[in-house]
C-alpha cells in the first residue's frame, strides 16, 4: 500500500473487517488497531450463530434494523443493551414487534475495563443520533437516560461513539449518517440567499427543488395573526423576552420552538398541516413520526380551517429539520426555521 500512502502516519483510524462466509452481507465483524470497540453483523437468520463465538461481547449495545429490499434502506430499528447478549437476541426472536428485523448489529468491546455503564452511555448515544440522522424510526417503550456519571466517563463514552460511527459504515450500515445536504450557497447572491431556500428528494440523487420562499419576520407576525394563534400563546415558561426562538412560516402555516439540549421544542399554539404533500409519503420514517403525534391527541382543528391543526402542548422532536418535516408534512431542512426573539416578534 506504500504507493497509495505515502506518509502512513497522516492514517487517523483504520478498520479491519474479517467475513465469516462468502457473502459480503453474511456474518461479519469490524474492529480497529486503535480503538477498544468492535462491532459484529449478520442478518437476523445468522445472529445467533454469530453471538455464539463471540464470548467477549456478551455485554453489548445492539441495532436490530429493518430494511427495505432490494435497495437495503434501514427505515425502523430497535436500539437496545443488554449484559447477556444471547439470551437477549432469544427474546426478541419471539416478540411480534420485532418482526420488521432483517439484520442485527451488536456493539462491543473486548477491554476488560468495558461495563454497563459504558454500554447505557452507548445505547443514549446511538439513540440520539440516529434520531438525528433521520434515516430510520426508532421502534422503543422508553426512552434511554443519560447515566449519571463524572465528566470523564463521559468523555471517554464519547471517544467510544465517534469510534464507532466510523466503525459501522465499514460493516455495511448507514444509520448515523444524515440524510440532508448542506448545499453551498452562490456568492454575491444575496437576493437568491434572502428569497428562497432549497431542499434534497428524500433519497437519492433527485432534483433539487424550491419549494418556498423565505419569510420576513413581520410577515411571520402577520401569518401567525392570521390563523388565530398568538404570540402570548407561545411563549413558554422560564424563557425570557430575549430568548432565541425560531419560526418556521410555509405555505401559510406557522409554528415557533426553540432548543433545549440536543431536542428542538415546538411549543404550543405551532400550527401543523393537516394534509401532507404527495412527495411526502415516501418519507416513510417522517410519516409515522406524524402518526404519532397525530395520534398522542395533541392538537385541535382551528375554526374555519379545516386544513390546519393547532399545537394545544409542547412536543419534542429530535432535530429541527424533523419537526419543519413532521408539522408541514414536506421535506424541508433546518434552515426552514428562522432564528428569532420574543421580543422582535412581539414589537
Amino acid at each position: 500500500m506504500a504507493y497509495l500512502i505515502a506518509n502512513p502516519h497522516q492514517t487517523v483510524f483504520q478498520n479491519r473487517v474479517h467475513y465469516f462466509s462468502s457473502r459480503p452481507n453474511g456474518p461479519r465483524l469490524v474492529e480497529s488497531q486503535t480503538s477498544r470497540m468492535a462491532v459484529a453483523s449478520a442478518p437476523w437468520a445468522e445472529i445467533r450463530a454469530l453471538i455464539s463465538n463471540l464470548g467477549a461481547m456478551k455485554l453489548a449495545a445492539y441495532v436490530l434494523a429493518g430494511a427495505t429490499f432490494p435497495e437495503g434502506i434501514i427505515t425502523r430499528c430497535y436500539v437496545g443493551e443488554t449484559v447477556d447478549m444471547l439470551a437477549r437476541i432469544n427474546r426478541h426472536a419471539t416478540d411480534p414487534q420485532k418482526s420488521f428485523v432483517s439484520e442485527a448489529f451488536v456493539i462491543g468491546s473486548v477491554d476488560p475495563s468495558y461495563d454497563k455503564i459504558d454500554v447505557q452511555l452507548l445505547q443514549y448515544r446511538l439513540n440520539n443520533e440516529i434520531e438525528r440522522a433521520d434515516r430510520a424510526y426508532i421502534v422503543r417503550g422508553v426512552r434511554p437516560a443519560l447515566p449519571q456519571v463524572d465528566s470523564a466517563r463521559i468523555a471517554q463514552g464519547d471517544r467510544d461513539f465517534e469510534d464507532v460511527r466510523r466503525l459501522l459504515p465499514a460493516i455495511g450500515c448507514n444509520i448515523l449518517e444524515s440524510r440532508e445536504v448542506n448545499f453551498p450557497k452562490a456568492k454575491g447572491d444575496r437576493e437568491h440567499q434572502a428569497k428562497a431556500h432549497y431542499v434534497a428528494q428524500p433519497r437519492g440523487d433527485g432534483p433539487i427543488r424550491n419549494l418556498d420562499r423565505r419569510v420576513s419576520d413581520a410577515e411571520a407576525r402577520s401569518r401567525t395573526k392570521d390563523r388565530g394563534a398568538t404570540v402570548t400563546d407561545l411563549k413558554p415558561r422560564g424563557l425570557t423576552p430575549r430568548t432565541a426562538l425560531f419560526v418556521l412560516a410555509h405555505a401559510g402555516f406557522v409554528a415557533y420552538g426553540y432548543q433545549h439540549g440536543h431536542e428542538f421544542i415546538v411549543l404550543p399554539g405551532s400550527q401543523m398541516r393537516r394534509a401532507p404533500m404527495p412527495s411526502f409519503e415516501e418519507d416513510m420514517v417522517n410519516v409515522q413520526r406524524r402518526k404519532d403525534v397525530i395520534n398522542a391527541g395533541v392538537f385541535a382543528k382551528v375554526k374555519d380551517d379545516g386544513d390546519c391543526w393547532q399545537l394545544a402542548e409542547e412536543r419534542r422532536f429530535p432535530s429541527r429539520s424533523i419537526a419543519a418535516k413532521v408539522l408541514m408534512g414536506v421535506n424541508l431542512r433546518n434552515d426552514a426555521w428562522e432564528a428569532v426573539t420574543i421580543e422582535t416578534i412581539l414589537a
